[in-house]
């Protein structure tokens, strides 16, 4: 099963081994360098208002989430993103926020990868699909205002399975 796999890897994606170890190197140099204790650094010396914190964040990666691929982007911006909002962001909200700010960064042209595969499959114009998805992706970023300030939303329901509730920002 492992060699079916393996060259089922090798024929539909060529050159992704190279791009893995390249995110890969990446990431370990980042953390080698200690960038997330520069940029934390750098981040709260701008402000110390959580609320301002996250949507910097958020602003940053809609931006990463617009030219990069998902996965690229969590193997190089988590390590240095996850240690920001520790000090008080529940870090189940924080991977949802994180998760959902790339998937909607991958439908916002000028890459729009998802947008430019579909309207080939449907054989129609790119501009034609991004109309027609356009006031759902209006009703995406309403949502991640929504999970943004209201984490109940996000961690109700396992709250409630759990027996407890917690605030976005918890005091610390």
């Amino acid at each position: 099963l492992y060699g079916i796999m393996a060259h089922g890897h090798k024929q539909h994606w060529p050159g992704a081994d190279a791009g893995f170890l390249g995110q890969r190197c990446l990431a370990w140099a980042l953390g080698d360098q200690q960038v997330a204790e520069i940029v934390s650094k750098g981040l709260f010396f701008l402000t110390t208002n959580p609320w301002l914190i996250l949507l910097l964040i958020n602003l940053f990666l809609l931006f990463l989430g617009t030219f990069m691929e998902s996965v690229a982007a969590i193997t190089i911006a988590a390590p240095i993103l996850f240690p920001l909002p520790s000090q008080g962001l529940n870090p189940v909200q924080f991977g949802v926020i994180f998760v959902l700010n790339l998937m909607i960064g991958v439908l916002t042209p000028p890459m729009a990868v998802v947008f430019f595969i579909t309207s080939k499959i449907g054989e129609i114009s790119f501009e034609r699909a991004f109309k027609a998805v356009l006031p759902y992706y209006v009703a995406l970023l309403l949502v991640l205002v929504l999970v943004n300030l209201f984490p109940v939303l996000t961690l109700g329901l396992p709250d409630l399975m759990l027996g407890r509730l917690q605030s976005n920002f918890q005091e610390v």
